[in-house]
């Protein structure tokens, strides 16, 4: 079984020429929560220049989750947006919003090429409204 979270990190890490990532500059901590312990992973942007590493290192910006959802956020089974005001996600923000909007922009795209390259299934169809009267 992979590890869907660190793939995607891992990834993030190697993203050095992703245009949309050398724009941002600040950090960004995930709290992973997990049956038994919060996993915390620190995303440090630098014009391109990107690392990750474990640290409860102040952040500019800390999105907290449970991990399935996190994992859902990061397959594209969830909408991050849609995920934060549902509260199944917390963000914290100490400065502006600029890393947070970033990836979030990166993490949409590379779920679109993934669904391209057959990688993740494709988005299902979207509910259509039942024909009647419009209330």
């Amino acid at each position: 079984m992979t590890d869907v979270i660190m793939e995607y990190l891992n990834e993030l890490e190697r993203s050095d020429d992703v245009p949309i990532l050398r724009r941002a500059s600040g950090t960004m901590r995930f709290d992973i929560e997990g049956e038994n312990a919060i996993q915390r992973w620190l995303v440090t942007m630098n014009r391109g220049q990107i690392s990750v590493k474990r640290s409860n290192a102040p952040a500019n910006c800390v999105v907290r989750g449970d991990r399935a959802i996190i994992e859902k956020m990061i397959n594209g089974e969830l909408n991050p947006l849609a995920g934060m005001l549902r509260g199944l996600v917390q963000v914290e923000l100490a400065a502006d919003s600029e890393v947070l909007v970033l990836v979030v922009r990166y993490t949409g795209a590379r779920v679109q090429r993934m669904r391209q390259e057959g990688l993740l299934p494709a988005r299902p169809a979207a509910a259509t409204r039942p024909k009647g009267r419009r209330r």
